[in-house]
């Protein structure tokens, strides 16, 4: 099955979207300029431009855990981490 192609967001829709995510993710001291920096260079295919710092390394995977939770909707089928370990069986089984 092939997911059908949407359009990238917009650069006003990450401006407004970062202070949310920094917001909910708080606890990891993420910054709203980071969370952006990370968004942007997603939706751009360019390495993120975060400090290259344990706090800058660690933003990139808050925000794409923030991103797979928030994402996930166990109601139309299963959860996030429940593909990740079918994921990580298909690769020990491939190795």
């Amino acid at each position: 099955m092939v997911a059908a192609q949407s359009s990238p967001p917009f650069t006003h829709e990450i401006s407004e979207l970062s202070p949310d995510i920094a917001q909910q993710e708080r606890w990891a001291e993420v910054s709203a300029d980071d969370v952006q920096a990370i968004l942007a260079a997603v939706t751009t295919g360019n390495p993120p431009r975060v400090a290259n710092t344990a706090g800058g390394v660690s933003a990139v995977f808050v925000v794409a855990a923030n991103l797979l939770a928030t994402a996930s909707q166990p109601d139309e089928g299963e959860w996030w981490f429940n593909y990740l370990d079918k994921v990580e069986a298909a690769i020990e089984a491939a190795g």
